[in-house]
């Protein structure tokens, strides 16, 4: 009953305010999930960013935990992730322009003035929104998971924070992503409309150390993948999981130094922009993720974007 009525909703809600939803004159791509943390958003917000940067883009985000509401160019002045959050300080410390906006709508009419394509991260919930092309991302390693979508069970009964189902008719095509980094694509669970674009990726990562004594340290939603990744070439020896979005402060660190049996602590890209302004005795080595898709995807958003400046 309690996820019906969260269905109901939700579902009232993006009919009434789809209407009158805002479509920008620059191509846009929101990305999505209907499913709360860890679902690869921002990894392929940072794909489109790298492969589609002959047509110089720039991706709109919330800026989560920060306290600029924006909208805001994000620059080398105000790039700390206290001010925007790590998600946002994360994709500009991998050199893309970067937008935060608490109203993505707000957000996307300061990036037409300046970028012709434009990617919005987060946009399924922003209904008052309307890109021109809307990915939802999956992610396929877990298959509880992926069973329960189809159940339509919302947190905090589930892994929901929308209709699967709705989701997946809005939805232009369907990214299922493996973050477990090998090439499992239980499709067949998820029992999407035939006439649905599907199209499979996996993260690739790029350990930088292997046969030693490590400590762990994230602050993730689903950090299985990235402590399966450390320990199948290294000795995990201890690990520091913090809830998502965790902002470190100067107390925190001495603590996990302090407490690490080894002198090598390993920790991911999203937790090390808001770790590494602050002050560290040890050896801080940090696991870099790259989404890896398949070449039928980049086509499709081609034939996308074609269709649209013709």
């Amino acid at each position: 009953m309690y996820s019906a009525v969260c269905k109901l909703v939700l579902d009232f809600r993006r009919k009434i305010v789809s209407k009158r939803a805002y479509e920008p004159k620059k191509f846009t791509i929101g990305v999505g999930s209907c499913v709360i943390g860890g679902a690869a958003k921002t990894e392929v917000v940072s794909y489109l960013m790298s492969n589609l940067h002959d047509q110089n883009p720039c991706t709109v985000v919330k800026g989560y935990k920060g306290t600029i509401f924006g909208p805001i160019l994000v620059t080398d002045e105000n790039r700390s992730p206290s001010l925007i959050g790590d998600e946002a300080s994360m994709l500009y410390s991998r050199n893309f322009k970067v937008i935060v906006s608490r109203n993505k709508k707000e957000g996307v009419r300061l990036a037409e003035k300046e970028f012709n394509l434009i990617i919005v991260d987060d946009s399924f919930q922003h209904v008052y929104l309307k890109p021109h092309l809307s990915l939802l991302t999956i992610p396929c390693e877990d298959l509880n998971l992926l069973k329960q979508l189809n159940q339509e069970k919302f947190f905090p009964f589930g892994p929901l924070r929308d209709s699967f189902k709705s989701c997946v008719d809005v939805a232009s095509a369907v990214l299922l992503i493996n973050r477990q980094g090998n090439q499992d694509y239980p499709i067949e669970l998820l029992k999407l409309p035939q006439d649905k674009p599907v199209f499979c990726g996996f993260y690739h990562t790029d350990l930088p150390i292997q046969n030693s004594n490590v400590t762990l340290v994230s602050s993730i939603a689903r950090s299985a993948a990235f402590e399966n990744a450390v320990e199948a070439q290294n000795f995990v020896q201890k690990k520091f999981t913090f809830r998502d979005h965790f902002q470190y402060l100067q107390r925190d660190i001495d603590f996990i130094e302090s407490s690490s049996p080894s002198q090598i602590i390993v920790t991911t890209e999203k937790d090390w922009v808001k770790i590494k302004d602050l002050k560290t005795s040890l050896t801080w080595l940090v696991v870099k993720t790259k989404l890896k898709m398949e070449q039928a995807f980049l086509d499709f958003l081609d034939q996308q974007i074609n269709a649209f400046c013709s």
